[in-house]
């Protein structure tokens, strides 16, 4: 049959077409615990629907969270099963910046507080925006999605169904709600199910009171502690609800028909209520339902039917709960929904108890053989005091150990006896994250290292009171002293008991050495190097420091306790010294504090509690050096100086002053798009500093400004010499980029391209000396500002920057250098070095010398020449032997390495150049404009650096090119060209049209059988680029011809389609 079309419009592929059908369906951009992906992990996701009758692979495609760069992520190829949408099915992606994972794990990561997404689809004239969609901020764990019921509306919904269709309640203005439902087994009605308007009725049955996570508050007629919910009838008749409806969505067919085969046991008396149980098991009674409820809240929803219409009753929205909470309405019936204390099922419903007259009295975190619970354990306690006149039971308390859940910890309400505290008495809750061993055992523990308790109300929300305490010690507790006060002391345990204190006046104990950026002196008890404190005692007799308190806080003098364990290693003897190591690490022993220090800079305090907090000994100190110990000179005096050694447990002394020389700033670069990338791939402003000495400097520890009377903006790390070492006549460049975290050599500050100052510097003894200087004027992009030859007094700029290399030397201009082979559809052919199948391109280097490409640039496109350029700081891969090749990998994924590029080869064909830059002058090394490609067929010269190109169906890269390979010798020239040709599944023509008029096109097998006509309409004279591929992708491999007709002129062409 022959099949004739009109072309009333440009062709479009038959993804294109389906295209359409392709929506961005759901998003969640703020997951913390409800879905995971392929491996495990907790992952914000984007979920993608195809519509359509036909399965559509998005390989190829782009996603974006930035449409000013719809390329920033390529959905890779090579994986079908994984980014494939089914039809009518949905895709999930996850954007996690973990691409390793598969090609459904994105190169970056959501917004939650809202951004826009796009995805596109490639075409022959570029990129396609297929949909979008903007979120704003979205709460954790919910998603935005389009809502089936409300004409795919973009709403929060408060259930994501990733991979799912999504379900969302319908606006419901009335309230009562109906809508269809299919007719239920036994009912008869032969009135049809339709929307509209609720009819009145009399009756009214409430939902009253209910529990989503029962575990002992009422068991059902079995004996068994499932949820349920309870009916109320305000009426003063009994209502029998068998025949009513049940559900706990709003989708009909998940509505359940209460049975009526027993309507003793589903009847609500006059002004009484009725239990029903959401256990899953309707087998065991008509009061029994078949679905449970989510402990994480949900819905509940009573309906009736009213002449074939399903009315809603009632209906209530729940929260999370803890095990037992009761959540109802105050008064039954008619009052607003609170989560109660006490469930009340079968009966009225009481306002959650208020809870007073008590006061947590005393914590230990540490527990010893003195107190055990229950089970005859050592675990952490709370102990409850109760200075009130009568007995308060705790039962309904909510405790935790997380401000951002109050709810963590509930005291269970069923067993009042353990619970409650007589007047002027006790009571120990167990901080063991062991709930089943009783209801005084909390679901957590009390760490050693400090904590702040919180206790809120019976009804969940209301605040009662927070305590912190800080690092703790077996030998003390936390408590107040005297009971019941504001007064809290470390003291000796007294759980049960009357807490206690004591203490005996310490003096003439000093801070007398401190070492607070230590990297390699004086090891701890374990090997370890941290930072220290030195006490002295200058009393002719022995001071145990036990029990004092160390803090680098001016507002929490109190903040560690030194133990009293063990008093042998807290004695200091006679006008002798004793070390504590600040490294956060207690657990090490009694002489490793709770605290850091701080070598920008900090207060530390030694103190005593008496009667309040009373500071023995303190000193404010600055910025310091690593390795540089300040301290007192001579020992126990007022002054402070800088150490000449670090001297730990002996007589300080004093340190004389040298200073640093012969090193510059050498060369700066303040604007930063496309030279120099740093180790991740990012462009960032740079410093560049220069050693003219003999010898190397290590510049750990030194400073780096760009404001000069800030000279400790930031300081060179010092715990890798390897990096911040510059040899002798060398160099060292420093990233601007404000990510000190980033790196060693990355600076907490960022250049300024309208004119900035930059110093180095060094602190000695606390005063800060400047080594070198310079103050710039406005800067260019790209161009760097240096020293005319390093080290020299004179500047100039560089439009060839030279960082990590002299000042001054310009590049001669490269010749031999030939864009060889390229290949724009990469399926199969070649791996990359990370392991994908990416587009290449091939250079040749025809000289008899070796070419370094680091510093040129390649574009694909004519009006961005300097598009990607190589970076000039890995020689080792941008170098090309004489005679030899080297590919370079056109992916968008320079951050993988020095010869991946910026920007990615067109199917369709396009432009591609090789730029040097030379004096501010762009010197075009090598160019192609290449036509549409084929996957896996490189399209290359005949013979390396020939001026002819054919397509290879055997490609060669980093390999010479052979005629013996080539499928197409040469790019036809004439009047008529098909491309590519051979084909795949593309196929495009280029001809000239003389006169206007119509054109006739005929596609014809080889036996003579007119395959497809096509009818293109009228156009003006000149060259037309029509599309061929509907009508050609569904042909079988062989010959075929193609002959247009226009109105002056026949063409005739041969073509191959090969698999």
């Amino acid at each position: 049959m022959i099949k004739k079309f009109v072309l009333l419009i440009a062709m479009i592929p038959g993804t294109a077409l389906l295209s359409q059908n392709i929506v961005i369906n759901e998003v969640a951009a703020s997951v913390v615990n409800s879905n995971v992906d392929d491996y495990g992990e907790y992952e914000d996701w984007i979920e993608v629907y195809n519509s359509s009758a036909r399965d559509v692979d998005l390989a190829g495609w782009f996603i974006t969270d930035n449409l000013k760069k719809p390329k920033k992520f390529k959905i890779p190829s090579g994986n079908p099963r994984l980014t494939t949408i089914l039809a009518g099915s949905f895709l999930l992606f996850w954007p996690d910046r973990d691409t390793v994972q598969g090609p459904n794990h994105l190169g970056f990561a959501l917004n939650r507080g809202g951004e826009e997404l796009a995805l596109y689809r490639p075409s022959p004239t570029g990129l396609i925006l297929v949909d979008s969609v903007k979120y704003d901020s979205l709460p954790s764990d919910q998603s935005f999605g389009r809502c089936p019921e409300r004409d795919n509306v973009w709403i929060i919904l408060k259930r994501p169904t990733p991979g799912k269709a999504n379900i969302c309640s319908p606006v419901q203005e009335k309230r009562r709600l109906r809508f269809p439902v299919p007719e239920p087994p036994g009912y008869d009605s032969e009135v049809p199910w339709t929307w509209g308007v609720p009819e009145f009725t009399s009756i009214v049955i409430k939902v009253n009171e209910l529990i989503c996570n029962n575990s002992k508050s009422y068991a059902d007629e079995l004996g068994e502690y499932d949820d349920w919910v309870e009916l109320y009838n305000p009426g003063s008749s009994p209502v029998n609800v068998a025949g009513w409806y049940v559900s706990d969505t709003t989708l009909p067919s998940t509505f359940h028909r209460i049975p009526t085969y027993d309507p003793n046991k589903t009847i609500v008396p006059a002004g009484g209520f009725l239990v029903l149980w959401a256990d899953g098991q309707p087998i065991q009674g008509p009061a029994h339902l078949p679905f449970k409820f989510d402990k994480d809240g949900e819905e509940f929803y009573l309906a009736k039917m009213v002449n074939g219409q399903l009315q809603i009753m009632d209906q209530v929205v729940f929260p999370k709960a803890k095990n037992d909470v009761p959540y109802g309405r105050i008064p039954d019936g008619t009052g607003s929904w609170k989560v109660l204390s006490d469930p009340t099922p079968g009966t009225a419903n009481v306002p959650a108890r208020v809870l007073s007259g008590f006061v947590v009295n005393e914590i230990m975190a540490v527990s010893g053989p003195s107190v055990l619970d229950e089970w005859g354990e050592e675990t952490d306690w709370i102990e409850f005091y109760n200075p009130s006149g009568s007995p308060v039971n705790l039962g309904g308390l909510y405790i935790t150990d997380s401000t951002g859940d109050l709810q963590k910890s509930r005291i269970p309400t069923h067993i009042p006896d353990s619970t409650t505290i007589a007047s002027g008495g006790y009571l120990l809750l167990y901080a063991d994250n062991a709930t089943w061993q009783g209801c005084r055992h909390l679901n957590f523990k009390l760490p050693a290292g400090g904590e702040k308790i919180v206790l809120t109300q019976a009804d969940g929300v209301t605040p009662l009171t927070e305590i912190s305490y800080s690092y703790q010690a077996g030998d003390a507790s936390y408590g107040r002293f005297p009971n019941g006060t504001e007064n809290w002391v470390f003291t000796t345990p007294s759980p049960g008991q009357p807490n206690t204190y004591s203490f005996s006046p310490v003096t003439g104990i000093y801070i007398n050495e401190i070492l607070a950026d230590n990297l390699t002196t004086f090891p701890d008890n374990l090997g370890e190097i941290e930072d220290w404190i030195e006490l002295y005692n200058s009393n002719d007799f022995a001071v145990n420091v036990g029990g004092l308190y160390l803090s680098d806080s001016l507002g929490h003098t109190l903040q560690f306790r030194i133990p009293n364990t063990f008093p042998d290693s807290t004695t200091i003897p006679p006008l002798s010294f004793m070390v504590f190591w600040a490294d956060n690490d207690p657990r090490q022993g009694v002489r490793h504090l709770d605290l850091k220090l701080s070598g920008s800079g900090e207060f530390v305090s030694l103190s005593q509690f008496r009667s309040e907090a009373t500071i023995l000994d303190s000193y404010n100190f600055g910025l310091q050096i690593e390795n540089i110990a300040i301290g007192r000179y001579p020992d126990g005096q007022p002054e402070w100086s800088v150490m000449s050694v670090p001297s730990p447990g002996s007589a300080n002394q004093k340190l004389d002053v040298t200073r640093t020389t012969g090193l510059y700033i050498n060369e700066i670069m303040a604007r930063s798009t496309k030279t120099y990338p740093d180790e991740t791939g990012a462009f960032s402003d740079w410093i560049e500093v220069y050693n003219s000495n003999d010898y190397a400097i290590d510049l750990a520890g030194k400073y780096l400004t760009n404001v000069l009377n800030q000279p400790a903006l930031s300081q060179v790390p010092a715990n890798s010499a390897a990096m911040t070492t510059i040899p002798g006549k060398g160099y060292l460049v420093f990233r601007a980029d404000e990510l000190p975290a980033a790196g060693i050599l990355h600076l907490k500050f960022s250049l300024k391209g309208s004119g900035d100052q930059v110093g180095l510097y060094e602190n000695i003894g606390g005063y800060y000396y400047v080594i070198d200087s310079v103050t710039y004027g406005i800067q260019d992009s790209d161009i760097s500002f240096g020293r005319l030859t390093d080290g020299a007094s004179g500047w100039t700029l560089f439009t060839i920057p030279t960082p990590n290399s002299a000042n001054g030397v310009e590049p001669s201009a490269i010749k031999g250098l030939y864009i060889n082979e390229i290949m724009a559809r990469n399926t199969k052919t070649i791996q990359d070095d990370g392991g994908r199948y990416e587009d290449w391109i091939e250079l040749y280097n025809s000289t008899n010398q070796m070419i370094d490409i680091g510093g040129l640039y390649f574009s694909d496109t004519k009006d961005e020449p300097l598009k990607s350029m190589i970076p000039i700081n890995n020689p080792a891969k941008t170098r090309i032997p004489a005679k030899s090749y080297l590919l370079v990998w056109p992916d968008l994924q320079r951050t993988e390495g020095a010869l991946h590029l910026n920007f990615e080869l067109a199917g369709a064909g396009e432009p591609l150049t090789i730029v040097q830059l030379l004096n501010g002058t762009n010197h075009i090394l090598d160019s192609i404009s290449y036509p549409i490609q084929t996957a896996d067929i490189s399209y290359g010269r005949l013979g390396d650096g020939a001026p002819w190109w054919a397509w290879f169906r055997t490609p060669t890269p980093d390999a010479a090119n052979s005629t013996q390979t080539a499928d197409l010798q040469l790019v036809p020239e004439g009047e008529l060209k098909a491309y590519p040709n051979p084909f795949s599944d593309e196929l495009a023509i280029d001809f000239l049209n003389e006169e206007p008029g119509s054109v006739n096109i005929q596609i014809i097998a080889l036996s003579g059988k007119l395959i497809a006509q096509i009818l293109a309409p009228e156009s003006s004279t000149g060259r037309r680029i029509i599309s061929l591929t509907p009508f050609v992708s569904h042909l079988g491999p062989g010959c075929y011809f193609i002959k247009i007709q226009t109105s002056t002129k026949a063409y005739n062409q041969k073509l191959l389609k090969i698999e």
